[in-house]
């Protein structure tokens, strides 16, 4: 069992006109967010990032800056 640090990650997505991508979360608390998770046993920020962004959108990151 893993036990979690609470260390995270926020992925703000644009596309070339510099809108942002955001989902209408589901759960509390309520509202629009970025993606984002806790890093936990994903290794860098930059793998953590990938991975929610692929578990939260479906999307595949193909850069990151």
């Amino acid at each position: 069992m893993t036990t979690c640090d609470s260390t995270s990650v926020g992925i703000l997505i644009t596309d070339h006109r510099g809108r942002y991508l955001v989902v209408e979360r589901a759960t509390l608390p309520h509202g629009t967010a970025p993606a984002a998770g806790h890093i936990d046993d994903h290794g860098s920020s930059e793998d953590a990032a990938r991975a929610e962004v692929e578990e939260e959108l479906g999307l595949t990151v193909t850069g990151t800056r």
